[in-house]
């Protein structure tokens, strides 16, 4: 129980540090918004999988992700500079696909409600 609240609370600040940093440093990539969605330690805190969503084109989704990839370390050095624990985890990046899953549900479902009104209007012009 103590060392799953540790992971926690270490997913918690590490999660508000490194939306603050990307924050600063994405200046440096115009035109993509990045949010930090969830950060997971690994239980002897190696590392960290840090999930990420982004706000913008398609095409920049892509660069941006790689370019966050390459300056994993760099964030990592940020970390240690701020973080008063032995070793700092190393962060692995994922992309948050939430969202997009999410409105896909939703279009799915908006398409099955415009069906079950057009079959009913149909059924009343029938009658």
């Amino acid at each position: 129980m103590k060392k799953d609240f540790r992971g926690r609370q270490m997913g918690i600040f590490l999660k508000r540090e490194l939306a603050t940093l990307i924050d600063r440093a994405a200046r440096e990539y115009p035109g993509v918004f990045f949010t930090v969605t969830e950060v997971k330690p690994s239980k002897d805190v190696a590392y960290a999988d840090v999930w990420v969503s982004f706000f913008g084109k398609d095409e920049k989704k892509a660069s941006a992700f790689e370019w966050l990839k390459r300056n994993a370390g760099r964030f990592r050095y940020e970390l240690a500079r701020i973080l008063t624990i032995r070793k700092v985890p190393e962060i692995r990046f994922k992309m948050d696909e939430t969202l997009v899953y999410a409105a896909k549900i939703d279009s799915l479902l908006k398409e099955v409600n415009f069906s079950d009104e057009s079959s009913q209007s149909e059924g009343e012009i029938e009658e």
